[in-house]
């Protein structure tokens, strides 16, 4: 693991990205299950492995297992042990990712589901670990526990609320377990297990509190001693299990009649499973640590250590309000306080047990043992047809409950995911939260950030104004792309895409661009208008907005926009007509290739890796306007009139895109978002030409956005909109 957060960010913001370029062009293998760990192979992508081979999984998928650690024992068929460095190439060829300590920086390709499932829900603040450079959307999905922790899972991993899924993390499985319970060594008729977070971590690199760092709140080892006492007369056993990230400084292992005090290491040579134990025990005591949200699900008394509750809070500090409110048991900031939660416990009285239910129903979605399986649906890993029907399902489930999140209360969560990040400066002693994604690429100083609701609505008016203006002027139009497969299939815009698109003829383009060009309510982008914009089509743009995308540079200073496309004739001959479009698509690939752009494709081949860098090195040089004034020279050469064929040759042109001219005759209405708008006759052709069948879903790895990252309004200009 590294340290050094600046080394980090770096590697991360270069060999990492040229890794994710990479990782994007190679085919992923369903069958292929990368399970990830740099702090030890623990916690919730330990209890992913156990599931997966315990049901056999591992006959259908191969499984890396990536460690940094020696592996002891026999290795089950199918499974490959690596070590963290040899996982990077494993992740270019996975389908399905796990992550639970540390990641790898590389974004997602097609085809493949990455899952971070953190270890523990975001309660104390945001450590010096996790303030990293991380880039938007690097995750198909961080786990919330449920829809409370939807926004802090947002803030500290960068992510959007569709990415985020409501799934309990794997390890709270293992506390339904109906094994035997573990012999602990206590002389007692009720156990309690206490679990101090760490204040002071060497491995970390920080302390958590101001003052003296002690291993155990309230008591030393002396006075431990003296509380035993206590416990053997009221029949309770302490059970303390230190924090894996503890400094041991000072630590001397206790075995009295009714205490236990061990290191994470002591405990792990007992052989026990923490999460099983923690099934079994009859309470526990905590302070700040995440573990009591997973208890909670056990509803047995639970108990807080707050003595230095003031010096953490303005140390490390929490990242939700009022953190007092959620944590509902006994407070304890004396001994005597320890002393009355131990009495009440030996009694069987329970006062706080209807307030732990409330906290446990809003902080614990999934209570019924299965978050393990629960993850591999969502990750759509499956053994049976049923499981596999139970994935789309499960996955269906996550994307309504996103929706419905995004929907209950736009403003709100626009307002937090753009707050992330406000804490105060290095040294202040106030708690840093992530940086959210506008402070993390530059763009603070704009306004709000939209949500993916009100980026829609935006792009909608837009093109309810471009049809009320095509209408009056007799313009014909169509809806193309994802935008006229919505109509067909949504009857509006497909769940996971985020754009419009319409095309027309070139006569009709030519003549919207005209009054375009006089527009002022919206600002109309061409290659003619804008020195910067290089593309051979127009962008009607919202002049109150911006966008921003970590890789795509030619769309900075642009706002929400709908793309408007021509349409163009070809030869009639055959091989001219090939001849041209193959010429035409050569061109544009020359263009893109100016630009920084999504998915690079980096050949293996060093030959081939060499030859497309010195034609990089050419384009750069020779300019994207030159690439895009070649393109608009020729895209023309053909009129649409008198030919039998035409063809959208403004944007990866390709036969798919080739239709005859008689699909233009005539033109019919279609529903979109509850309005009607043009259509060609020849729709059909189209779609069927562009994605074969239609109507059939694509597969739920594939639902995703190819878009630009995030929206914001410009400062001041929202109210003005």
């Amino acid at each position: 693991m590294i340290k050094n957060v600046a080394l980090k960010n770096l590697l991360t913001n270069t060999v990492f990205r040229g890794i994710s370029a990479a990782s994007a062009a190679m085919p992923k293998w369903d069958d292929m299950i990368l399970i990830y760990c740099n702090m030890g192979f623990r916690d919730n992508v330990k209890y992913i492995y156990d599931y997966l081979i315990e049901h056999g999984y591992n006959r259908k998928y191969r499984i890396i297992r990536s460690q940094n650690e020696p592996y002891e024992g026999e290795v089950p068929r199918n499974v490959r042990i690596v070590s963290n460095a040899e996982a990077i190439r494993y992740f270019c060829r996975a389908g399905h990712v796990f992550y639970s300590f540390g990641r790898l920086p590389i974004m997602p390709g097609k085809g493949q589901v990455t899952i971070q499932t953190g270890h523990g829900q975001p309660f104390k603040g945001y450590d010096e670990a996790v303030r990293t450079n991380r880039r938007h959307n690097e995750y198909t999905y961080a786990v919330a526990a449920s829809e409370f922790f939807r926004g802090p899972v947002q803030g500290l991993f960068n992510v959007d609320p569709d990415h985020v899924c409501i799934c309990g993390l794997p390890r709270t499985d293992a506390m339904y377990s109906e094994e035997p319970p573990y012999e602990t060594g206590l002389s007692c008729q009720k156990t309690i297990l206490w679990m101090p977070t760490f204040r002071k971590s060497a491995l970390m690199g920080y302390t958590d509190v101001q003052g003296e760092a002690s291993l155990v709140p309230l008591f030393s080892n002396e006075e431990l001693k003296a509380l035993n006492d206590r416990l053997k007369e009221t029949g309770i056993g302490l059970l303390i299990k230190l924090h894996p990230s503890q400094d041991l400084d000072g630590y001397e292992a206790l075995d009295l009649s009714n205490i236990r005090l061990l290191s994470h290491a002591a405990f792990n040579a007992q052989g026990w499973d923490l999460y099983r134990l923690m099934g079994q025990v009859d309470g526990l005591i905590t302070d700040y640590s995440s573990v009591f949200i997973d208890y909670l699900l056990m509803d047995r008394p639970l108990a807080f250590t707050m003595d230095d509750f003031e010096d953490y809070k303005e140390t490390r500090g929490f990242c939700v309000p009022e953190p007092e409110s959620l944590m509902a048991g006994h407070k304890i900031r004396t001994a005597e306080d320890f002393l009355a939660f131990i009495e009440d416990m030996a009694a069987g009285r329970d006062p706080w047990q209807e307030e732990r239910r409330r906290v446990r129903d809003l902080l614990n979605a999934c209570q019924d043992g299965q978050n393990t399986r629960r993850l591999l649906r969502i990750s759509g890993i499956y053994l049976t047809e049923e499981e596999r029907e139970a994935c789309r399902a499960e996955r269906a489930r996550q994307e309504a409950a996103a929706e419905a999140a995004m929907a209950a209360a736009p403003g709100e969560a626009a307002e937090a995911e753009a707050a992330e990040g406000t804490g105060e400066e290095e040294g202040s002693g106030q708690a840093a939260e992530p940086a959210s994604p506008r402070e993390a690429s530059g763009e603070a100083g704009h306004g709000r950030l939209l949500t993916a609701a009100e980026q829609r609505k935006v792009m909608f008016e837009m093109l309810c104004y471009l049809d009320d203006l095509c209408r009056e002027h007799d313009i014909h139009y169509s809806l193309v792309g994802g935008t006229l497969l919505g109509a067909v299939r949504h009857k509006g815009f497909i769940p996971w895409d985020d754009d419009i698109d319409i095309f027309l003829l070139r006569p009709e383009y030519d003549r919207l661009d005209a009054l375009l060009r006089k527009e002022t309510r919206y600002r109309w982008v061409t290659a003619d208008t804008d020195p910067g914009y290089f593309y051979n089509y127009g962008r009607l743009v919202n002049p109150h907005t911006v966008v921003y995308d970590d890789e795509l540079e030619d769309l900075k200073g642009m706002g929400i926009f709908i793309d408007v496309c021509v349409v163009d004739g070809l030869p009639d001959n055959r091989i001219l007509r090939e001849a041209h479009i193959a010429r035409m698509r050569a061109l544009y690939r020359l263009r893109r290739s100016t630009t920084a752009q999504k998915e690079a494709y980096v050949p293996k081949n060093p030959v081939k890796r060499a030859l497309k860098g010195a034609v990089r090195s050419y384009t750069l040089a020779r300019g994207a306007a030159h690439w895009a004034e070649e393109i608009g020279r020729l895209d023309k050469r053909y009129p649409v009139e008198g030919g039998r064929y035409v063809c959208n040759l403004t944007c990866v042109p390709g036969r798919k895109e080739m239709l005859e001219r008689s699909c233009f005759d005539s033109y019919i209405t279609m529903e979109f978002e509850g309005r009607d708008f043009m259509v060609m006759r020849g729709w059909e052709d189209w779609l069927t030409q562009v994605y074969g069948n239609y109507m059939e879903l694509p597969p739920l790895e594939k639902r995703v956005s190819h878009h630009y990252d995030r929206a914001f309004w410009l400062e001041g200009q929202e109210d003005l909109y």
